[in-house]
């Protein structure tokens, strides 16, 4: 018991110093870089597309892909539709508002900022004339990416 005694005074010594201290405030700063991107994730997007005798008579073949966008970009982003090496015939895509024709230079459209998510469901239509193009089985001839303002 006799050993507990000086605890109360120890505490006190303690305490005290502070119970009368005035308030101290202090002010710092903090900042922070947000690096801007555009990140395109293809969600499902053929591998190839297939031309048929019946799309060589129509004209034009078909496909259809989704992608998604996570960006974190005010201003918007663009997406960049482009066509791959070897394939120069004009595509139609529809699914961005309005449709867009991608020929031989490719295509950019811009896209608004918000949400940070976009999911794009994205419809092509290939043209194909019947004197260069032969039914078959061809690389997927577009390449999509998103770019930031």
């Amino acid at each position: 018991m006799d050993r507990l005694k000086g605890v109360p005074a120890l505490l006190l010594a303690l305490v005290a110093p502070w119970s009368n201290a005035g308030e101290v405030r202090a002010h710092f700063r903090v900042t922070a870089t947000v690096t801007e991107r555009a990140h395109l994730e293809v969600l499902e997007e053929p591998a190839t597309v297939t031309v048929t005798d019946a799309d060589l008579q129509r004209g034009y073949a078909e496909a259809t892909a989704q992608y998604e966008v996570r960006q974190n970009l005010a201003r918007g982003y663009l997406l960049r539709l482009s066509p791959r090496l070897g394939f120069d015939a004009p595509v139609r895509v529809t699914g961005l508002g309005s449709a867009v024709e991608l020929g031989a230079s490719g295509v950019e459209v811009h896209r608004v900022g918000d949400p940070p998510l976009h999911r794009l469901f994205l419809a092509y239509r290939f043209s194909v004339d019947p004197a260069i193009v032969r039914p078959g089985t061809y690389r997927w001839p577009v390449h999509v990416e998103a770019v930031p303002l």
